[in-house]
């Protein structure tokens, strides 16, 4: 550090706060291009404080929340905030992507898919995420998406290509910054090398995986500068710079604009009367996040790190956008009634024992960056998820919950054609599909448990509904289920039939002609390949070996985690050892392992207290409904996933499958009162 001039620094300072006024510039304009007003020196003002509350709190939603709450003294909504940010992201994303794609060209002279080092794992989730698209757009939202085709049309372009340029130039103001730096610290390197590893960096660091890039910018800064011949602690220095800069130039517009108390809209007739005439985003948002995010809930990648690899689910970032979004919604406006009375207090409890396994896990044995990252922090994932699914409910009523189930159906049974196709093409003798082909199916969640456990949350909706051609999507269906081959859902699958049964909502006319389907499927998918070797004159495998389930793994994992769980439950029978007590027994004896199972993980660290008050509103909702006198859809519905996902619970630790969570947010938010008390103008 002692190598950087004074004047280097001074000069970074003065471009990064140059980058800050123009990215506050284009929050003005993007405002104003979406018809609302907003004057300079409050763009500064709000822009700042919000890129502050991103820091301190989580990024995104910090942001969100921070805009929202100023904002809304300029007569701007939540759903505007959100537009307005969403467009700012996306147009950043663009430049990121096309100054890092140049970048690669530059230092490495190409880009290319690398078939045999993940490539076409790659190829597979893009090409599964288009089908998945298609799919639920011909089930669910298509029909819906054709009245926007008018407001898609009204797009301005220079508006957006005046857009583009501003966040090229700041992206070029950060660029100029690393390169600065980096040749004050590092000597005589290639200001074009430096420029294209810097292009690299802060693609990284844009990515929605950090607390603003913190973490992610440096290792991102020590392997794109090492590249080119910057050593790692310089690399590190420089990153590290960057990061402290940004955030005190941001800090340096604060006074400029911290005695500004005109907050009103700057004409707010002209405001008031052109209110009228912008589109609903409210409405827009409230189904297309639910929409985005039940697409994306299937689709569980692995992102690679410096030690390993990151989990990541698609839908997150979306999720956490709708409930943020339903959050700041019913702020300050009382929290809204579900389906059942108390349900807020249900929701209050089980969080407060969540944080309080946590604590206790903290004073017991220290720090676990699995109970807070996978565990506490996912817990409020989970929530956002619930909130999510409210969100469309709330918006349109029971023809949202519709809607979000059959995109939910539509996109599950698209999943499965889409790897039925490459299973036959593999067996058929395209062995380039062997890095993508996998048996059982995994779909793309990247589990073979969590993708049945998916099928099977779909497979409800439809013994629940009455759509046409349902036949012909619950056999589709029942045959990635079955190519999944996941003992725990052949299992519940018959639980869940019982039960439909009971509470008269299924038709065994509808399950015969499914399951006719799914014989129809497995027979194209197993003698389709075989005849097709015996006219190439190849061999193939036998009819047998096609046809079963393979079931794999081994089962002396899961009962040593189990009776492991239950031994630390006898240890701490009323409030358990603490969140994340288990994995950081196993992580520290060498061999890192989570129980197997909900309730013995719920037992052995929370507590027999703590387990029954998370596991009570999951009880109280199905015994709710069960003991109805007569069952609506979706009461019925409630029962039958809870039924697959308690079943199923009792051999794996599926509580953080977040599809049960949006489901269950958007059945439980269509209103009726407990005990068959219905609620006037409620959806049953």
């Amino acid at each position: 550090m002692t190598a950087i001039p004074i004047h280097a620094l001074f000069f970074v300072i003065v471009i990064m706060v140059g980058g800050v006024i123009l990215a506050a510039a284009r929050f003005m304009l993007i405002a104003r291009d979406l018809g609302y007003a907003l004057q300079f020196h409050n763009a500064i003002r709000i822009f700042a404080l919000s890129q502050l509350a991103g820091v301190i709190f989580f990024q995104l939603p910090g942001q969100l929340i921070a805009r929202s709450a100023l904002l809304s003294r300029q007569a701007i909504p939540v759903s505007g905030t959100i537009l307005i940010t969403g467009y700012e992201r996306l147009c950043s994303a663009f430049v990121s992507l096309f100054l890092a794609a140049g970048a690669a060209i530059y230092l490495f002279g190409q880009i290319r898919i690398d078939l045999g080092a993940g490539g076409t794992a790659f190829v597979k989730i893009v090409a599964g995420l288009v089908a998945a698209i298609v799919g639920g757009a011909l089930v669910g939202w298509g029909r819906k998406a054709v009245d926007l085709i008018p407001l898609i049309t009204n797009v301005d372009i220079k508006s957006v290509l005046r857009t583009l340029i501003l966040s090229l130039l700041i992206q070029l103001s950060t660029m100029i910054g690393y390169i600065i730096l980096a040749r004050a610290t590092a000597g005589e390197i290639s200001i074009w090398s430096l420029a294209a590893a810097s292009c690299l960096v802060m693609l990284a660091a844009s990515l929605p995986i950090s607390f603003s890039g913190w973490g992610i910018r440096e290792l991102s800064a020590i392997m794109a500068l090492g590249a080119i011949g910057v050593s790692a602690h310089e690399s590190f220095i420089v990153a590290l710079l960057m990061g402290i800069i940004s955030l005190f130039a941001i800090a340096c517009l604060l006074p400029f604009v911290i005695g500004v108390r005109n907050l009103e809209v700057a004409n707010a007739n002209k405001a008031e009367a052109s209110k009228s005439l912008l589109p609903d985003y409210s409405a827009m948002l409230g189904i297309a996040l639910p929409l985005a995010a039940a697409t994306a809930v299937f689709f569980q990648i692995f992102m690679p790190l410096n030690r390993g690899l990151l989990n990541v689910n698609l839908a997150d970032p979306i999720a956490v956008l709708g409930g943020s979004f339903f959050v700041v919604q019913h702020f300050k406006k009382g929290w809204p009634d579900w389906r059942y009375r108390g349900f807020n207090r249900f929701i209050f409890l089980v969080t407060l024992t969540v944080l309080f396994g946590y604590l206790h896990g903290l004073v017991s044995f220290g720090w676990s960056d699995w109970a807070f990252s996978n565990k506490l922090i996912g817990w409020l994932v989970l929530l956002s998820y619930g909130a999510t699914g409210a969100l469309i409910v709330r918006q349109v009523g029971g023809e949202g919950f519709d809607l979000l189930l059959k995109t939910f159906v539509g996109v599950a049974a698209s999943i499965v054609i889409f790897e039925l196709c490459i299973l036959f093409a593999y067996r058929a003798g395209a062995h380039s599909l062997a890095s993508v082909f996998y048996l059982p199916l995994q779909g793309l969640s990247q589990n073979r448990n969590a993708f049945a456990l998916l099928l099977l949350l779909a497979l409800a909706g439809l013994i629940v509904s009455r759509w046409l051609q349902r036949d012909i999507l619950a056999g589709i269906i029942l045959i990635g289920i079955w190519y999944a081959a996941s003992r725990s859902v052949f299992f519940a699958l018959p639980f869940v039939l019982l039960i439909a049964q009971y509470v008269k909502i299924i038709s065994w006319l509808f399950v015969v002609r499914s399951i006719a389907i799914a014989s129809l499927l497995l027979f194209v998918t197993t003698a389709g390949p075989i005849l097709i070797n015996l006219l190439a004159s190849t061999s193939g495998s036998s009819l047998y070996e096609m046809i079963r389930p393979i079931v794999t793994g081994t089962d002396s994992e899961r009962m040593t985690s189990i009776v492991g769980g239950f031994n630390l439950f006898i240890q701490h029978p009323f409030f358990g050892a603490g969140l994340g007590a288990y994995y950081e027994q196993q992580a520290a004896a060498g061999h890192p392992l989570v129980i197997h199972s909900v309730p013995v993980w719920l037992l052995a660290e929370f507590g027999i207290i703590g387990a029954v008050i998370i596991a009570s509103p999951i009880f109280f909702i199905f015994f709710s409904e069960v003991c109805q006198k007569t069952y609506g859809t979706r009461g019925a519905f409630l029962v039958l996933i809870i039924t697959g996902f308690a079943v199923m619970s009792v051999f794996h630790e599926i509580m953080y499958q977040r599809g049960f969570w949006i489901l269950l947010g958007a059945a439980v938010a269509c209103q009726k009162a407990v005990w068959g008390e219905q609620r006037s103008g409620s959806v049953a």
